[in-house]
């Protein structure tokens, strides 16, 4: 994505600034960032001792400041060249320095203080005590600090055609995965194997390390969930597959179930029926619909059909983050707009037995949904 990729999305947070009367905010919030800017630093499983402090975002009127370590610079050339914008960097590791050493950010955030003035948003939640004890100390007489931990969650619902078009490049590629995973959901091997062939097909498809959640079960555990273990897939065994990566910053995130031999008579009914609730949702999901109605209806659906009410969500939004607004559930009064991209996941489980989800991401258009994972779920 390029600088024009982001107009939009900075227009709406000039707009919300001006609403707020914030001359400028600080955001350390590396999903909302990444919203902005479409910088998005490489996730790990475990915190490098060498990454420095939290990725940070000054915005003041219409200028873009972006803080980080100076390994990460050449991730932030791009940035840098973009009008109105600025990258600041600092010392995140030294050969004579200690690992994890916070004294150059606080340098930084000591200098970047006492150029403000008025009161200026802050993203507390992600700052770290340390930092936001630094600008406290440092900050002129005329400067104050205002809380605004989740101002952009409403304001990332409604998704840009570069999102949506970055959001299906992440779709595709978890479609990859899904057809490695298919052929080893056999009796005899084990959930750690299926595990190991999506997490292989996706870095080797995308050709670099990415982000990897993943539900990775036997159905008879599908409803606890959890990554893959090495339990033995059994001849009558359902097995859910819920991955999701993240691609250039925006994930993707899908469900389906195998078989590893013939469907019973109760697994055939069970499928059958979630492929009909994904008929239901289709049919609700529209500009003006209340996200708690698609929920209500598709738990309604399936328990009326003679199965267990699931004991997780329906669904939810998606985008820099895995799970964003609207997010469809019982208690959401979010209400569907254009151009929102939600998931939809109902589940029927019997613990110990079998257990099935299916999932779709679905784009809300004008006058109903366009659905964005194309694997077959039948």
């Amino acid at each position: 994505m390029n600088y024009t990729d982001h107009i939009e999305q900075r227009t709406r947070l000039k707009n919300w600034m001006s609403e707020q009367h914030l001359p400028g905010v600080l955001l350390a919030n590396p999903a909302v960032i990444t919203w902005l800017t479409g910088f998005a630093l490489p996730l790990h499983p475990t915190t490098s001792l060498y990454m420095g402090g939290p990725l940070l975002l000054l915005v003041e009127d219409e200028h873009f400041t972006l803080v980080i370590a100076d390994h990460q610079a050449e991730l932030a050339a791009d940035i840098a060249t973009q009008p109105n914008c600025a990258v600041m960097t600092y010392a995140g590791y030294t050969a004579s320095g200690p690992p994890m050493n916070s004294a150059p950010l606080v340098q930084i955030l000591s200098q970047l203080v006492t150029r403000l003035h008025g009161s200026i948003g802050v993203e507390t939640e992600w700052m770290p005590a340390l930092h936001m004890d630094t600008l406290r100390a440092n900050a002129p007489a005329s400067l104050t600090f205002t809380r605004i931990d989740g101002w952009s969650e409403p304001l990332r619902m409604e998704k840009t055609e570069a999102e949506i078009a970055q959001m299906q490049n992440a779709f595709d590629l978890t479609c990859t995965a899904h057809a490695a995973a298919k052929a080893l959901i056999t009796a005899g091997n084990t959930e750690f194997d299926v595990w190991l062939a999506t997490q292989t097909a996706i870095q080797r498809a995308a050709g670099q390390e990415l982000p990897f959640v993943t539900d990775c079960t036997v159905g008879r555990r599908a409803h606890i969930g959890g990554t893959g273990t090495l339990e033995v897939i059994l001849p009558t065994d359902s097995f859910v597959l819920d991955l999701g990566t993240r691609l250039d910053g925006y994930w993707s995130d899908t469900c389906m179930t195998y078989y590893a031999g013939e469907l019973s008579a109760r697994q055939e009914t069970m499928h059958q029926t979630l492929l009909a609730a994904h008929d239901l949702a289709v049919s609700l999901i529209r500009p003006g619909m209340i996200a708690s109605q698609i929920d209500q209806e598709l738990r309604r659906f399936i328990t009326g059909h003679g199965f267990p009410e699931y004991g997780h969500h329906t669904g939810h939004g998606i985008g820099t983050l895995v799970h964003e607004l609207p997010r469809i559930a019982a208690t959401s009064s979010d209400i569907l707009r254009s151009n929102m991209v939600i998931m939809i996941e109902p589940g029927i489980y019997f613990a110990g037995e079998t257990g099935i989800r299916l999932e779709h991401a679905y784009r809300v258009t004008p006058h109903g949904s366009e659905r964005l994972t194309n694997y077959r779920a039948s």
